[in-house]
């Protein structure tokens, strides 16, 4: 899949974007406050990977009538779908993709999970990284000029 957008394409796609329902608002609120960050906060791996999962396509639909679906490509529809198929609930594309995540609950499952898409005609060339998540938010340092 080619990069997700950004620039002027990603402006672009935005100012053509209907306004998002009330209703898809509320219930991605929802979802964040209700279901996510409490299953975070309780340690509750399958309430927080649904939810993420949730959230993430109900997300994605608002951007359907740019990217043709709630993903931004069949691939990535496909990876997702693969995903799910393989069990693991908590996955879903960042920003305008190309890249698909999935939550694994330890390492072993997430080193299983990655033999698995290898093994699999749909995604064997997909590349894949395991990754340790982060409890620092995001952080930026200036360059002098």
């Amino acid at each position: 899949d080619p990069g997700g957008l950004s620039g002027k394409p990603e402006v672009d796609a935005f100012q053509a974007l209907p306004p998002v329902p009330a209703a898809t608002t509320e219930r991605l609120t929802q979802l964040a406050e209700e279901i996510i960050l409490p299953a975070v906060q309780r340690s509750s791996f399958d309430v927080f990977a649904h939810g993420l999962f949730e959230y993430g396509r109900t997300a994605g639909e608002c951007f359907a009538p740019v990217q043709g679906g709630a993903y931004a490509s069949p691939s990535i529809a496909r990876c997702v779908g693969v995903l799910r198929q393989l069990g693991i609930p908590g996955v879903g594309q960042s920003s305008w993709g190309p890249t698909v995540f999935a939550v694994a609950e330890n390492v072993e499952q997430a080193l299983w999970l990655c033999n698995s898409l290898a093994n699999d005609a749909a995604t064997a060339d997909y590349a894949t990284q395991i990754t340790a998540p982060s409890n620092q938010g995001a952080s930026t340092q200036a360059t002098p000029l």
